[in-house]
């Protein structure tokens, strides 16, 4: 009170320092307004004493007149005893104050304020508060020694003299007396207060000590029965004096036990318990004698569970890392001795006495109380007390008569003694007493499965009376009691059944409570369980160390033929400990992918609660921030994730288990901006519905694909599409329920849209594009599982409108239609069957299904025209292609058959199977007759909607395009750019249905719709460059599938005049020119050349890209060109430059980026394999070819001959695309850049044209204008290969066939070391030069010379160049000779050893095999001959190149003979090694750059030198040039081979650097 300081105290301190100018008066009124309120109010009692106090100390300071002090004082105590008392407290206090101050002036003025006092205050009152010192300055006492030694002696006589007895030796009869009444049968015939008379009496006879004989009837009662003791107790309340006498003694009992050896006896805790159940004895002061104390069982208790804890670490570890590793095994140590507080709270509550037991129970460490058996029974049975009237009508019928060993009122109304528990009338009474007591008994519920079961059961009804709809965590309530619930579980049910091992029947319980739950709930319990349970205390970390250990025992012998017996066990492991489990399970499933098979297998015995974990573990696995979800060497996905991935989907087919939580992970992923687990939701809509997104599919699957639902099951998929039914059902009802399908779908197109954004920092350009692609692959997937899952009400109600996706949730419009068309072709169908159904009541009636089929659209058009999201184009034209899919526009009917005659082979087979059981026979005859007639319906209804579809283009093509001639390119362009483009790259059924798209407008011959154009901006070498440069990995597979199906197209119309002239001739896409008096039709003849220039294009196109360096440009050239290789390259010359260039590519990447290397690798076996197929450049697009006959090869050579030294006529067209001049009358449009037939073929058909052919003939050129304008697409012609050449003084030529400056200078350089060796081969090559060959000239595999490059120009002017000069022509021809002997010299030699070391190889390995090696090894070269003579048979036959094909064959044996024998010597090896450098140099030096088309005129010696090098060398060396050279000079190159290498070599690495 001294320390009370309040605003009143402050005035008061005022107040004196003004106490003579009306201070007094003021301090009075202040302290008298604090008299009334101080009786009952403490803080007002604190500042009146505070008051009183500053008004004496300013006194004893001397700031106050101690007479003024006093007479303040005397006026505030008259008529008021308690201020009276305040004021001799006060007094008493400042006594001691001032006896201990320093300072020695206070003492004086302190004596005259207790003068002035006295006055008020009587002596004797002064006397007993004083001390004896100021008592003799008063003059109170005569002596202050004589006062301190009667003090002494008083003291000595009233506590050290003995007037009564307390040894049981000293007063043996009475005490003997006192046991005898005490221990006699009280039957009832004595009372309590008889007893007590005769105690008192026997103290007072025989002097007996009070306290003594309080001791002996403690012991009284405690050996008497509890009905005894109840009457005893009375006489123990009479008998206790002071409070804390009876609390001493029991303590000292306690006490006495703690110190010595002996165990506290239970009668002892008991009556200690009766006493506290009494009041008797009170809590808190027992408290303190019972040991051991609070901070050692504190320490010791974390000592024992860090040990646990360190022990349970070592377990997981070794479980995890080490086989053999037994360290980690966790033991319990004992606990103290004896702990004399737990044996009072057993005791209590066996009283019931939950309240004191509840207050020690708080005071101790977590389950230290519990963990004992007794005390854990006891709890126990006091909960199965309190709760039997709740529990009993839940109860079965036979457990409801079961006893109750404690008896409790009924309610509280009936209780005697507060601290007594009652019975609990309804689950809300449950918050009084049994969720406190459940919470103490925690995890050691487990010693009594009965309560367990009990509590779970009322857990259960509990919750399904709350939520009797399915629960949300949205709408989970707020009730107290609910929660109470849940701590329930988390501390208490289920760390309990942690320690039930293999209870089957608990766990079931625990999932009927449970699965009333959200799962939101539920996955928190089963995290606070798994994570935070088992480290709660030392005995179930030993139950988690040993099912840790015994898990790690069953999966190391779970094999696919013991799947059985260790999902057995695994199921047994799992009733009690399904987290523990499982955390192992899936930590073997992340290593071992091969292991998730066996371990789907073995789950089948698991219970729905392990079920449930089970998905609850896998959602925590993935969600593993401590994993990286990279490889750390590459880009790709850890196999951990993959490993989960592929287990999720499988899991989540084969068992009933709860998507929703993982669907709610994923979609959480999504919004945090990461899509590495989309591959989660793609293995699991793979595995539950059968829908799988292939990139690598057949043509019959693709047909399928194409199909109806049925269709595609069948034969659209890898996977048997069976048994999904099931599980597909249950995907869609997850996505139903949890209203998840629509927001994953909008959040996986969004993450497509910001993966390359968001994740460009710090990811590579590969993992990027994977990212994407995964993404768009995932959409597709999952968008194709909600159109064909869900019903067409619940598709339209639940997916947002078309133009609410690109505004609202700002998705792109292909992902928007991708999103809508389910929508349209249900509604469509809808309205149909409406009007079918209806009849004339219908709102559609009197309509045709075509105007039923334009009212949707126009719908649809109408809510895309604001949106302003295409341009150039017609809305219409872009709503219908988006809108459309290939279902609607292409019947496969073959495919359709196909399936349906396999249904039936399925039939017959059945019918001549006698084994086959009837009834088995019988189901499946059954199936397949269901199936075939569901595929004939199916067929029929899409035939159906594509009558309506066709019927509804026909007459809406003709509105696409406007009539503007001069618009034709752009808008071709532009509906490249937004519709065929964009769409050929999301899904392979999308690449076809843009091709067929596109031949549909063909055949409908749309107006204003240019097929040419289009084909030539598809196939533009800048347009093929730039998309295979944007595209990801699947995309350029995509728009590689889209060419081909273009390509295929193409090549039938290339084929066959007639089915040119029956689908394209007078069609308005195939318009060559349009004129004031009417158009032109491309004529079949420059139709193969304009298809020349498109592979002439793409080729240049791909070179290009594979010549980048960039690994993606170089990765889906690749994949564009290995999905177009059935159709493309078909011409020799561009098949051979993409052969060489790949082949480089290959050995370059090899060892830096193997993948590359491995994709070349495979396309160029690929390409070698239709090698045989190609076609010469004069036979793909030059008509007079085919009419040739086998006996015109001589006129050939001789016109080769005549022509070597002559350069040829070129005339370039309008657009600068290098064209030969043609008959026909055509004018440029920008339509694109064609090659010139002329610098693309042989020599033979490259020779300077006569006066008459040299002259452009009928050719006219008419500039567009408004009046009479025409327009045409600029057509190559192929020179005449039958004209006569003419000499180099004749008429001037068109154009220079000179080539570039730079290649002649590189030219020079290369070969001016070898011009001696060159002539001496003139002769032999000189024939091989004159021979007529259909190859093409080389085309450089790597050129970015701009001047080589064909140019497209729009509205240029026809110019001449100028006729290079004699000179140039002589040397020109000169050095074209010198290339040709190199390149058949270099031929012939290799060619001569490669069979020479075929020989000596056959010779030795002859003398060092055995006989039945030489006998395989004639075995394969008679199988070669004997293919080689095959082959040479039907290269005569077919009058093609029938050297090449010798030297092909021959290189095929002596391969294959080389494989057989391997250098066996270090001189073979070398002389190998020399051989591949030298055709490695050969190849390189004669593959320079891609030549533009118009190139120079020594066409035939640069194709001798580069793509037909070895085929002319041999084909010249056959004919009989080889024989001109002659042996001698063989063994002169020979000898001269060494040093020719190293010129080579030297020649080589010049020219790269």
């Amino acid at each position: 009170w001294k320390m009370a300081s309040s605003r009143e105290v402050k005035k008061l301190v005022e107040n004196i320092s003004n106490w003579e100018n009306g201070g007094s008066s003021e301090a009075k009124q202040l302290c008298v307004g604090l008299i009334p309120s101080a009786r009952d109010d403490t803080d007002q009692e604190l500042k009146f004493r505070r008051c009183l106090y500053e008004i004496c100390r300013h006194s004893i300071t001397g700031s106050l007149p101690a007479p003024a002090a006093a007479t303040f004082l005397h006026e505030l105590s008259e008529g008021q005893d308690a201020v009276s008392s305040i004021i001799i407290d006060l007094l008493s206090v400042l006594d001691v104050e001032v006896g201990t101050s320093e300072d020695k002036n206070h003492r004086p003025n302190f004596i005259t304020l207790l003068l002035e006092c006295s006055k008020f205050i009587s002596d004797s009152v002064l006397k007993v508060h004083l001390d004896a010192e100021t008592l003799s300055s008063l003059s109170l006492i005569s002596s202050q020694k004589v006062f301190d030694q009667r003090c002494i002696k008083v003291k000595t006589r009233l506590f050290y003299r003995q007037d009564k007895f307390n040894l049981l030796r000293e007063e043996s009869e009475g005490y003997s007396k006192l046991a005898v009444e005490l221990g006699q049968d009280l039957d009832g015939s004595l009372t309590s207060a008889e007893v007590l008379q005769r105690v008192m009496a026997l103290i007072g006879h025989f002097s007996l000590d009070p306290n003594r004989v309080l001791d002996v009837m403690l012991e009284a009662v405690e050996c008497h029965s509890h009905e005894k003791q109840l009457l005893l107790l009375p006489v123990l309340r009479s008998c206790n004096g002071s409070a804390g006498t009876l609390c001493q003694l029991l303590g000292f009992k306690f006490q006495q036990y703690s110190e010595s050896s002996t165990k506290t006896p239970l009668s002892l805790y008991h009556t200690a318990a009766l006493l506290l159940h009494t009041d008797l004895v009170s809590i808190d002061e027992l408290y303190t004698h019972l040991s051991p104390v609070d901070d050692n069982i504190l320490k010791q208790h974390k000592e024992v569970l860090q040990k646990g804890r360190h022990g349970a670490r070592k377990t997981t570890i070794a479980c995890t890392v080490s086989k053999d590793d037994d360290s980690g095994d966790v033991t319990i140590s004992e606990g103290p001795e004896e702990n004399q507080k737990v044996g009072v709270v057993c005791a209590l509550l066996e009283l019931a006495d939950w309240q004191r037991a509840e207050w020690i129970l708080l005071r101790l460490p977590p389950f230290v109380a519990t963990g004992e058996d007794a005390v854990s029974k006891a709890l126990c049975q006091l909960i199965h007390a309190v709760i039997e009237p709740v529990y009993r009508p839940l109860a079965p019928r036979p457990a409801r008569g079961r006893h109750i060993a404690i008896k409790l009122p009924a309610n509280k109304d009936s209780v005697q003694n507060p601290a007594t528990v009652y019975q609990a009338q309804s689950v809300h009474d449950f918050k009084t007493f049994v969720f406190p007591m459940l919470t103490q008994l925690g995890l050691h519920l487990s010693s009594d499965p009965v309560l367990l079961a009990k509590m779970l059961r009322i857990g259960r009804d509990f919750m399904q009376q709350h939520w009797s709809n399915s629960p949300t965590a949205e709408h989970f309530p707020s009730d107290p009691l609910c929660l109470m619930w849940l701590d329930c579980l988390d501390e208490a049910l289920l760390p309990s059944l942690s320690l039930l091992p293999c209870n089957c029947s608990l766990a079931e319980e625990t999932w009927s409570l449970l699965k009333c739950l959200p799962y939101q709930v539920r996955y928190r319990l089963y995290g606070q369980w798994k994570n935070a349970s088992y480290l709660s205390d030392i005995v179930i970390l030993q139950a988690r160390a040993t099912t840790m250990e015994r898990t790690r025992y069953v999966m190391k012998r779970l094999t696919k033929e013991s799947v059985k017996q260790s999902g057995r066990q695994l199921g047994k492991l799992s009733h009690s400990n399904p987290g523990i489990v499982f955390e192992y399970v899936l930590s073997q499933i992340q290593t071992y992918d091969n292991f998730i098979g066996p371990v789907v297998d073995s789950l089948k015995y698991l219970t729905p609660l392990a079920y449930d974990v089970l998905a609850y573990c896998l959602i925590e696995a993935l969600g593993n921030p401590d994993k990286e979800k990279l490889k750390q060497e590459d880009t790709n996905l850890s196999q951990w994730l993959q490993g989960l991935s592929q287990f999720s989907g499988t899991v989540f087919r084969k068992y009933t288990i709860e998507l929703t939580g993982l669907l709610q992970y994923v979609a959480n992923q999504l919004k945090s901006g990461k899509s590495f687990d989309l591959l989660v939701l793609k293995e699991v809509v793979v595995k539950m519905s059968g829908i799988e997104l292939m990139e690598e599919v057949t043509q019959s699957q693709l047909q399928a694909l194409a199909g109806g639902e049925m269709l595609r099951a069948e034969g659209g998929y890898f996977n048997q599409v069976r048994n999904t039914k099931k599980s597909s059902q249950r995907l869609r009802e997850a996505l139903m329920d949890s209203a998840l399908g629509v927001p994953l779908c909008v959040l996986i197109a969004q993450q497509r849209q910001s993966v390359i954004f968001v994740e460009a920092t710090s990811a590579h350009l590969k993992l990027l594009g994977k990212l994407y692609d995964q993404c768009q692959d995932t959409l597709v997937q999952f968008g194709g599982f909600m159109a064909t899952s869900l019903l067409p009400q619940d598709y339209s109600s639940k997916f947002p409108p078309f133009d609410e996706l690109v505004r609202k949730y700002y998705l792109q419009v292909d992902t928007a239609f991708f999103l809508e068309r389910p929508r349209l072709a249900n509604s469509i169908q809808a309205r149909i069957e409406g009007q079918k159904r209806m009849g004339k009541s219908s709102p559609d009636a009197g309509k045709s299904e075509r105007e039923l089929v334009e009212a949707e659209v126009k719908m649809l058009v109408d809510r895309v025209k604001p949106l302003n999201v295409c341009k150039e184009i017609s809305v219409h034209l872009f709503t219908t292609f988006w809108s459309l899919s290939l279902y609607d526009i292409w019947v496969p009917e073959a495919r359709y058959q196909e399936e349906i005659g396999r249904q039936e082979q399925a039939l017959q087979e059945l019918e001549n199977n006698p084994d086959m059981n009837a009834s088995k026979k019988k189901k499946e005859k059954d199936r397949c007759d269901t199936m075939i007639k569901r595929l004939g319906e199916e067929m029929t209804r899409q035939k159906e909607q594509n009558q309506r579809v066709m019927a509804w283009l026909e007459p809406a093509s003709k509105t696409w395009f406007k009539n503007v001639a001069s618009a034709k390119s752009k808008m071709a362009t532009q509906f490249f750019q937004q519709c065929a483009f964009p769409r050929s790259c999301t899904t392979a059924i999308d690449a076809v249905y843009c091709a067929k798209f596109v031949q549909i407008m063909h055949r409908l011959k749309t107006p204003h719709f240019s097929t040419l154009l289009f084909y030539d901006r598809v196939f533009a070498d800048q347009s093929v460059s730039l998309a295979v440069a944007t595209c990801t990995e699947n995309e350029a597979s995509r728009y590689g599938r889209f060419l081909c199906c273009l390509l295929e197209e193409i090549s039938e119309w290339h084929k066959s005049q007639e089915s040119y002239d029956t689908q394209c001739h007078m069609f308005p896409g195939f318009i060559s020119a349009v004129r004031s008096d009417g158009v032109i039709q491309l004529d079949y003849k420059d139709f193969r050349h304009i298809c020349f220039k498109w592979h002439y294009k793409m080729t240049k196109a791909m070179l290009a890209c594979l010549d980048s360096k960039d690994y993606n440009q170089i990765r889906n050239a690749i994949l564009v060109l290995i999905k177009i290789l059935p159709y493309f390259p078909v011409v020799s010359s561009l098949g051979t430059a993409l052969e060489k260039n790949i082949d480089n590519l290959r050995e370059v990447e090899k060892g830096e980026r193997e993948d590359l290397a491995a994709l070349a690798n495979s396309y160029l076996g690929k390409l070698r394999m239709r090698k045989s197929s190609f076609m010469p450049e004069a036979q793909f697009h030059n008509k007079e070819y085919r009419e040739k006959k086998p006996q015109e090869s001589g006129q050939k050579k001789s016109e080769a001959e005549t022509s070597s030294g002559s350069t040829s006529v070129e005339k370039k067209s309008t657009n600068g695309s290098g064209d030969a001049p043609s008959s026909s009358k055509t004018q440029t449009n920008g339509a694109g850049s064609s090659p010139d037939p002329s610098s693309s073929v042989p020599s033979s058909l490259s020779t300077r044209p006569t006066a008459s052919s040299a002259a452009p003939s009928n050719t006219s050129s008419t500039t567009s204008g408004s009046g009479s304008s025409s327009t045409s697409l600029s057509v190559p012609r192929s020179t005449n290969a039958q004209a006569k050449p003419s000499s180099s003084s004749g008429a001037p030529s068109s154009s220079s066939s000179r080539p570039s400056p730079s290649h002649d200078r590189s030219k020079d350089r290369s070969d001016s070391k070898a011009d001696s060796k060159a002539r001496e081969s003139k002769s032999a090559s000189s024939a091989s030069a004159g021979k007529s060959s259909s190859q093409s000239p080389p085309i450089r595999e790597r050129s970015s010379d701009p001047a080589s490059s064909p140019v497209t120009a729009s509205g240029s002017t026809a110019k001449k160049t100028k006729q290079p000069s004699g000179r140039d022509d002589e040397k020109d021809a000169k050095r074209r000779k010198m290339e040709k002997e190199e390149s058949a010299a270099e031929a012939g030699d290799r060619k001569e050893k490669d069979r020479e070391r075929s020989r000596d190889r056959e010779k030795a390995e002859e003398k060092s095999s055995s006989k039945g090696d030489r006998k395989r090894e004639r075995d394969d070269t008679v199988d070669v001959e004997r293919e080689n003579k095959r082959h040479r048979s039907d290269e005569a036959k077919s009058g093609g190149n029938k050297h090449d094909g010798e030297d092909r064959h021959e290189k095929r044996r002596s391969d294959k003979l080389e494989d057989r024998h391997k250098p066996s010597s270090d001189s073979d090896r070398r002389s190998s090694d020399k051989q591949d450098d030298k055709s490695k140099s050969s190849s390189s030096s004669n593959s320079r750059s891609l030549k533009s088309p118009a190139g120079s005129s020594g066409a035939n010696g640069a194709a001798s030198g580069s793509a037909a090098s070895d085929s002319k060398g041999r084909s010249g060396s056959a004919t009989g040039a080889g024989g001109s050279s002659g042996s001698s000079k063989k063994e002169e190159r020979k000898d001269k081979e060494k040093e020719k290498d190293k010129d080579k070599h030297k020649t080589q690495r010049s020219r790269h650097s």
